[in-house]
């Protein structure tokens, strides 16, 4: 997929992804702010300090990158103390189309919160070999969160990134969940 298309993709969000990812895991934040719902056979990695999941065996990860060859990771994190708002958080991280970062916002439909403003980042990394990240960051409730993508290779390009939009079209904020 070219980089406009990729650009196309992160305007259009939800209707890029081919088709819909199901989520049928959940996870509860123990600080007790979100819900996660995430799609089966993704492993929680119990040794992130935030809540992540892999698309594959967590003992096959490769010591220098965060994940093998056509692998991938979702992490769902709060930002950094001190920064309150997702202006902040992207000035903090230098993200900036002039470094070469996609950028795009959009609302995007979401079962638990309606229709919610999600800005998303794509950035290619030199230090991982065909490594992408892609960031959606939002706010839940009055809190900006981000749900990462990391993903090595295109082969399972489509289905990790429709993974990630599945996670955020399925948060919920904790408080309000019945």
């Amino acid at each position: 997929m070219s980089l406009q298309m990729h650009l196309g993709c992160i305007v259009a969000l939800a209707s890029c992804v081919g088709a819909q990812v199901p989520v049928a895991e959940t996870f509860r934040d123990r600080a007790g702010s979100f819900v996660a719902h995430f799609p089966a056979g993704w492993k929680i990695d119990r040794e992130s300090s935030t809540f992540t999941i892999l698309s594959f065996d967590p003992s096959k990860r490769p010591p220098q990158f965060l994940v093998p060859q056509d692998g991938a990771r979702i992490a769902v994190a709060r930002p950094p103390a001190g920064t309150g708002s997702i202006a902040g958080w992207l000035r903090d991280e230098r993200v900036k189309p002039e470094s070469g970062d996609a950028i795009a916002t959009s609302d995007v439909q979401t079962i638990h919160l309606g229709k919610i403003t999600v800005t998303a980042v794509r950035r290619h990394t030199e230090a991982i070999p065909e490594g992408t990240l892609l960031e959606y960051f939002l706010d839940l409730g009055d809190r900006p969160l981000c749900v990462a993508l990391f993903y090595r290779g295109q082969r399972r390009a489509e289905y990790f990134e429709g993974a990630a939009l599945a996670v955020v079209q399925n948060l919920e904020i904790a408080n309000d969940r019945k």
